[in-house]
């Protein structure tokens, strides 16, 4: 059963994001402001990890993110960088990227010129920005977390955040002193 709920605050994005209305069997309408998902704090830690993360990541590759103050760093700090790509999540702190031209997604190898994401988490700013953009292309998350996709995108990175990692290299992303904190995400997907 599928069940929607109908906002017309909510962006309208361009890709495989559509349901057609007789594949909806109850929705509800509502006229709300969506919840945000502001940038978090960034200090110098961060910053100190986050530069040399950014000397990781060559011009041309294709990045994935996830969410957290050292994510975030990384991708502030690739300023210098050229022709980048997004692959999976679109937030906030790439929007300063796009608008200087540093993610253009010109040089990856699956759809050059568009971001293929599976969510979009930020304000109201990345919202609007998002709005029938057709630089934004929404696809499932079978097909964006899918290895032989990001297999084909070349020269991949994926940044994401850690709660710990043993002396053996496991990590854990998602529970603190055994209680949950957190949902794993694609972290699993894109490692």
């Amino acid at each position: 059963m599928v069940i929607a709920q109908v906002n017309p605050r909510m962006p309208r994005t361009l890709g495989n994001a559509f349901l057609h209305r007789s594949q909806v069997d109850v929705w509800t309408g509502v006229d709300e402001a969506l919840r945000e998902y502001p940038p978090t704090v960034v200090g110098a830690v961060e910053r100190r990890i986050a530069g040399h993360e950014a000397d990781l990541v060559p011009d041309g590759a294709t990045v994935q993110v996830g969410v957290g103050s050292i994510p975030q760093a990384v991708m502030e700090a690739l300023s210098g960088k050229k022709d980048l790509g997004v692959h999976s999540l679109l937030v906030d702190h790439m929007l300063p990227l796009v608008q200087r031209g540093v993610i253009t997604n010109a040089r990856k190898r699956l759809h050059p010129g568009r971001m293929d994401v599976g969510e979009i988490m930020g304000t109201a700013a990345l919202f609007a920005w998002v709005h029938d953009n057709p630089l934004v292309n929404m696809e499932p998350s079978d097909l964006v977390h899918d290895p032989q996709v990001v297999g084909a995108l070349g020269d991949f990175v994926s940044v994401n955040s850690a709660l710990e990692v043993d002396l053996l290299g496991q990590v854990n992303a998602e529970s603190v002193d055994g209680r949950q904190v957190t949902g794993i995400g694609g972290q699993f997907d894109f490692v």
